[in-house]
């Protein structure tokens, strides 16, 4: 199919039903692709398979026309989101109708083995790939490579600090390892190899989630367990780190590696920081589902934290769910190294708190 056709949606699903009544037979669409395609009734499932069929006969990109009418009960906005995990999504809106244009789908295709939840974030990585490169190799820091299933990960170390100054990776040319190992490579840099070791592939599933979607998996997410994705680049670090031990005699020590607030965010002023949270949150209330009394921020004393108190709006559960969501946020706006903390509820008992003075 030429990319600049159009197919109209309303039509092709009014010739299917006329094929079933009146022939009997298969659906005998004007596009080849579209015979193993059947309509649903649900508009967003109907067009997701249309596309993929597009993307199953090897196409690029495909382009479908929709009425007005037939989107009445669908927002363009929670269609294009559902199609944007099959390629890149671009709508038109005209009087009577909306046509929805999606790209790059065969690249797309080949991030489909990974759990939804970091596919979109991955397809974005690979279209800016930064560390596929040869290192920055320079006197005193300590090279190594490691090679797995035509992958490879490089990283430069000093010595004396044990720290990791530049990595790089090589693979394959298409599919969604070679993004994964991109974002590695962005974490490694500035690690303590041990802590790289310890928690790089953990970081690295952190950095891939998709926060709007929920994790298939239930309970603790840990790399192993997150998806089969992650169990080559924590082959590929580990391996580094067994070299990087045998070439220098290296010993572990016990890990307290904390990489601390930025020092941009550490040199604000505590109103100053509790002035760019607030304004994070408030810029996310419709995402996070609040009103403007539910949250306030308390303080920021201290760089690494910030206390908020939430309205009696809110039950125990919701407050948890949104402390979590809360600290997601400021992590992106304003500090990695950022906690949310509750307030502290004072007891309102005054006969308590007086024997409790008296009796400390």
């Amino acid at each position: 199919m030429s990319a600049e056709k159009i197919l109209d949606y309303d039509k092709l699903v009014e010739a299917y039903n006329f094929n079933l009544d009146a022939t009997l037979r298969g659906f005998q669409a004007a596009e080849g692709m579209l015979e193993t395609w059947v309509p649903d009734e649900d508009l967003v499932r109907s067009l997701m398979n249309l596309v993929e069929a597009a993307q199953l006969c090897g196409n690029n990109s495909v382009s479908v026309r929709i009425g007005n009418q037939t989107l009445v009960n669908c927002p363009l906005d929670t269609l294009k989101n559902k199609l944007g995990s099959l390629g890149e999504v671009a709508v038109t809106n005209k009087k009577n109708s909306a046509t929805f244009t999606i790209s790059k789908l065969q690249e797309t295709a080949s991030f489909r083995s990974v759990r939804p939840i970091y596919q979109q974030k991955l397809r974005a990585r690979f279209a800016n790939r930064q560390y596929q490169r040869p290192l920055k190799v320079s006197d005193n820091l300590v090279p190594q490579r490691a090679v797995e299933e035509r992958f490879s990960l490089a990283w430069l170390v000093q010595p004396d600090k044990h720290v990791i100054t530049d990595a790089v990776f090589d693979g394959p040319p298409r599919g969604p390892m070679l993004a994964a190992l991109d974002c590695l490579c962005e974490i490694l840099i500035g690690l303590p190899v041990q802590e790289a070791r310890d928690h790089a592939i953990v970081r690295l599933e952190s950095s891939l989630r998709d926060p709007s979607q929920r994790h298939a998996i239930s309970g603790i997410v840990l790399p192993r367990n997150a998806d089969p994705m992650f169990r080559l680049p924590s082959i590929l670090v580990n391996r580094l780190f067994k070299d990087y031990q045998t070439s220098t005699g290296y010993r572990e020590v016990m890990n307290f590696y904390d990489p601390g607030p930025k020092s941009s965010w550490a040199a604000l002023s505590p109103s100053e920081r509790e002035q760019r949270v607030a304004a994070a949150v408030a810029a996310q209330r419709s995402a996070l589902g609040i009103e403007p009394e539910d949250v306030h921020i308390v303080e920021c004393k201290f760089p690494y934290a910030a206390t908020v108190r939430f309205g009696d709006r809110l039950s125990i559960p919701a407050k948890r769910k949104l402390a979590l969501a809360i600290e997601r946020v400021v992590r992106q706006q304003c500090d990695p190294r950022l906690e949310i903390f509750c307030e502290e509820r004072k007891d309102l008992s005054k006969l308590r708190r007086v024997i409790e003075k008296a009796n400390p």
